[in-house]
């Protein structure tokens, strides 16, 4: 996925960019959406792992079951 300003998609999920799908990034997207965080554009697109335009908590609850395996 590529936006319009170049970012795309780098690992659906890796919300802090390190390279892997933990908790980690479930917790920054609880802070983004407290407002205590902003996010890059590419940070935005692997934080929208329900793929539906917004990030949401379901996108964080997402990435949780990611990591448990639950689909």
């Amino acid at each position: 996925v590529t936006t319009g300003n170049g970012a795309e998609v780098t690992l659906l999920g890796d919300v802090n960019l390190d390279g892997n799908v933990n908790i980690s990034d479930a917790t920054a997207i609880q802070k983004y959406l407290a407002g205590s965080v902003e996010f890059s554009e590419v940070r935005k697109l692997n934080a929208d792992v329900k793929d539906d335009g917004n990030i949401t908590v379901g996108d964080a609850t997402a990435i949780q079951k990611m990591i448990v395996g639950i689909k």
